[in-house]
């Protein structure tokens, strides 16, 4: 009897989505990252702390932000991938989880 080939791990579009998908629901992601502070700004713009300078300003920074947050998650494949893969919080974990769906598939 010849033993199963286990499927290689996925390491395209799977990853990167799985990762989005990550990123986007821990409470301290890119996104919160980037926008928080500007929140932050409107409110004191709201309370007439700051000025419509200072919060077109604000904007300004957090477009700029908002533009390099989508970059990451627009690059190249492979450039993606390897970003992912250098996340020792998640990465490691995804590659036990996915792995082990893998075998299960196999029974």
């Amino acid at each position: 009897m010849s033993a199963k080939k286990i499927p290689s791990l996925p390491m395209g579009r799977e990853v990167i989505d799985a990762f989005y998908d990550y990123k986007r629901s821990s409470p301290v992601d890119q996104w919160h990252l980037v926008h928080n502070p500007l929140y932050e700004q409107f409110q004191r713009w709201k309370a007439g702390e700051v000025s419509h300078l200072e919060i077109d300003e604000a904007i300004h920074k957090t477009h700029k932000a908002c533009q390099k947050v989508y970059g990451l998650f627009t690059s190249k494949r492979d450039f993606l991938i390897s970003v992912i893969q250098f996340n020792e919080d998640w990465f490691p974990m995804w590659e036990r989880i996915i792995h082990a769906q893998r075998l299960v598939s196999m029974i």
